[in-house]
C-alpha cells in the first residue's frame, strides 16, 4: 500500500562540496583581514592573493583552503622575537652570514609555527603553545586590575556613609555606578598600554635577561669613540 511521503527526508549530501553564499565570503574576508592585522602574513603579499582567490571562490572547500592555515601561521610579535634572536645569534658569532641571510628573510614572509621553531632550535630556542592554564592566567591578569579598581572606587563612595553611621541604600546606585565608571576607565588605560609603540625586540641571553640585539657586538674594522690627539 501507497503511504503519505514514501519515508523520504532531505539530508545534507556527502558528494561535491556545496556553494558559498556572500555571508560565507564575508566570513573568510573577515578571518584574513585579521590575520593580516596580526602579522601572520608578514612582508608577503599572500593577504592580496588570498583575497582575490577568495573573490572568484565558488564552494566552500575553495574557501577552507584559503584560511585552514591561519591558526599556524605565527604574529607579528613571534616573529620579531624569532628574528631578534638570529639577529643575536650572528652578533654573538654562532650563526654565519650565510644562515643568518636565509633565516632572516624566511622570517620576514609568511611562517608556520613549525618553521619558527626550526629557525632557532639549534640556538637555544623552542616554541610551545600556551596552555589552557596559561590562557587563563592571562585572562585573569587582564580582568583583575580593571575589576579591582571598580570595587576600590565602589567602595570609597560608601566609606563615608559607613563611617557615619547612616543607611547605605540611598547610595549604592552612586556607588554601583562609580565602580563600573572606575573599572571602564582602568580597562582603557590598560588597552592603551598594550597597545602602545613597543621598542626593538631583545634577544634573551643564556643567562634569562634581555638585551638589544647586537649590543655588545661592534661591527669590523669600527674604531672606538675618542678624542684624537
Amino acid at each position: 500500500m501507497w503511504r503519505r511521503g514514501g519515508g523520504l527526508r532531505l539530508v545534507p549530501a556527502a558528494g561535491p562540496p556545496r556553494r558559498i553564499g556572500e555571508k560565507d565570503r564575508q566570513e573568510a574576508r573577515g578571518l584574513l583581514a585579521r590575520a593580516q592585522r596580526e602579522g601572520r602574513f608578514g612582508a608577503s603579499d599572500v593577504y592580496e592573493q588570498r583575497l582575490e582567490a577568495l573573490a572568484v571562490a565558488v564552494t566552500r572547500r575553495d574557501v577552507d583552503v584559503l584560511v585552514a592555515d591561519l591558526d599556524e601561521l605565527v604574529p607579528e610579535p613571534l616573529r620579531a622575537h624569532v628574528l631578534a634572536v638570529v639577529r643575536q645569534a650572528y652578533a654573538d658569532g654562532t650563526l654565519p652570514a650565510d644562515g643568518f641571510d636565509e633565516r632572516t628573510e624566511r622570517c620576514l614572509g609568511m611562517l608556520t609555527a613549525k618553521e619558527a621553531a626550526a629557525l632557532v632550535a639549534d640556538l637555544g630556542y623552542q616554541i610551545e603553545r600556551a596552555g589552557r592554564a596559561q590562557r587563563l592566567r592571562a585572562l585573569a591578569s587582564r580582568v583583575a586590575p580593571p575589576a579591582a579598581v571598580g570595587i576600590c572606587s565602589g567602595a570609597a563612595v560608601l566609606a563615608a556613609p559607613v563611617a557615619l553611621g547612616t543607611g547605605v541604600a540611598h547610595w549604592m546606585p552612586l556607588a554601583v555606578g562609580t565602580g563600573v565608571f572606575g573599572a571602564v576607565c582602568a580597562s582603557g588605560v590598560a588597552l592603551a598600554w598594550r597597545l602602545r609603540p613597543r621598542p626593538a625586540w631583545r634577544a634573551p641571553t643564556r643567562t634569562g635577561e634581555l638585551r638589544e640585539p647586537g649590543r655588545g657586538a661592534r661591527p669590523e674594522g669600527s674604531e672606538t669613540s675618542g678624542s684624537e690627539g
